[in-house]
C-alpha cells in the first residue's frame, strides 16, 4: 500500500514529463528523423516564442486571471518594431514596442481590477481593439524589415542554438527565481488561492494584479519583437492562434485556471509537449485540420487527468 502511494505521488509530480517522454518515443518510433539534433533544435525554436508568452501567462493565471489579448499584442508589437525603423532606427522602435505591450497589460489590469470586469470579457474586448489597430497600421498588409541587424536578433545562433531559445532559457531562470523566491511570486499564489485572505494579510491585491497583467503584456510584446525579427516581417495576423495555444500549454503544465496552483517547471514541459506535437505532426505531414483535432484531444485528456489527481489530493490518497 505504501509503495502504491509512492508510485502514485511520483506519477502525480511528474505526469507532464511522462507525457512528454511518451510522445517523443511514439513519434520517434513512427519516424526516426524526429530525434535528429537539428529537428530537436527546431522544436525548441518553435516552442520558444510561445514559451516566452507562457511564462507571463503562468504568473497571471496563478494570480487568478488570464489574458486573451496576448496574440494581438504580439502582432502589434512586431509591427511597431518594424514600421518605425525608417524614422528611429533599430533600438528605439523595439523599446516602443515593449512599452506598448506593457501599456496594453496596464489597461487590461485597470479594467479588470478597478472596473470589476471579468478578465475574459475585458481581454477579449482589448484583443479586438488591438487587432483592429494592428490591421490599420499598414492597411492590413505585412510590414517588411528594412534593417538587416534586426533580423539577427531572432535568427542568430550561438553554435546550433538559436537566439530565441537562449532568450527563453534566460527568462525561465528569471521567472523561476521570481516565482519561487520573491514576494512578487508568493503574492501571486496568495491572491489566486484566496483573494480575500490575501487582502486581509496586508497584500495590495489591486497593485499586484495590475503588475501581473503588465508582465503578461511585456512577455507578449517581447515575443512579438523576436518573432518579427526571426520572420523578417511584421504582420497583423501572426498572433491569431496564440492565446489558446499559450493557455493550453500553461494548463498542460498543471497550472489551474481558477488560480493559486502552478509552476514554471510545469509550464516549460507544457510548452515542450505542444512543440513536440506540432513538429511531429508537421514531420509526419498531418493535415492542418487534423492537427487541431489532435491538440484539442490531448488538452481534454490532460485536463481530465488533472481533475482526477485533484480529486485524489482532496481525498488524501496522493500528496503530489
Amino acid at each position: 500500500m505504501i509503495m502504491k502511494r509512492k508510485i502514485q505521488n511520483l506519477i502525480a509530480e511528474n505526469k507532464i514529463l511522462i507525457v512528454l517522454i511518451l510522445i517523443v518515443i511514439i513519434i520517434t518510433i513512427i519516424d526516426g528523423r524526429f530525434i535528429r539534433p537539428t529537428n530537436l533544435v527546431n522544436v525548441l525554436l518553435h516552442a520558444s516564442i510561445n514559451g516566452i508568452m507562457a511564462l507571463g501567462m503562468t504568473t497571471l493565471i496563478i494570480s487568478g486571471n488570464f489574458d486573451l489579448s496576448i496574440g494581438s499584442t504580439l502582432s502589434v508589437a512586431g509591427m511597431i518594431a518594424i514600421i518605425l525603423q525608417p524614422e528611429f532606427g533599430l533600438v528605439i522602435p523595439m523599446i516602443i514596442a515593449i512599452i506598448a505591450g506593457c501599456l496594453i497589460g496596464l489597461i487590461n489590469g485597470v479594467i479588470v481590477t478597478y472596473g470589476k470586469v471579468n478578465a475574459f470579457i475585458a481581454t477579449l474586448a482589448t484583443m479586438i481593439i488591438i487587432k483592429g489597430l494592428a490591421l490599420s497600421m499598414n492597411h492590413e498588409a505585412p510590414v517588411p524589415n528594412t534593417i538587416p541587424a534586426f533580423n539577427e536578433i531572432g535568427s542568430g545562433k550561438i553554435g546550433i542554438i538559436p537566439y530565441p531559445v537562449l532568450y527563453f532559457i534566460g527568462l525561465v531562470i528569471i521567472f523561476w527565481l521570481f516565482m519561487g523566491h520573491t514576494t512578487f511570486g508568493r503574492n501571486a499564489y496568495a491572491i489566486g488561492g484566496n483573494e480575500l485572505s490575501a487582502k486581509l494579510s496586508g497584500i495590495n491585491v489591486n497593485l499586484y494584479k495590475i503588475m501581473y497583467f503588465v508582465l503578461s503584456g511585456f512577455c507578449a510584446a517581447l515575443a512579438g519583437v523576436v518573432l518579427a525579427s526571426r520572420l523578417n516581417t511584421g504582420s497583423p495576423v501572426f498572433g491569431d492562434p496564440t492565446p489558446l495555444i499559450v493557455i493550453s500549454a500553461v494548463v498542460l503544465g498543471g497550472t489551474v485556471l481558477s488560480g493559486g496552483i502552478g509552476t514554471i517547471k510545469g509550464t516549460i514541459f507544457g510548452v515542450l509537449v505542444l512543440g513536440v506535437i506540432n513538429t511531429g505532426m508537421d514531420l509526419l505531414n498531418v493535415q492542418s485540420y487534423y492537427q487541431f483535432v489532435v491538440r484539442g484531444s490531448i488538452l481534454v485528456i490532460v485536463i481530465l487527468v488533472e481533475a482526477y489527481y485533484v480529486r485524489m489530493k482532496e481525498l488524501g490518497r496522493i500528496t503530489g
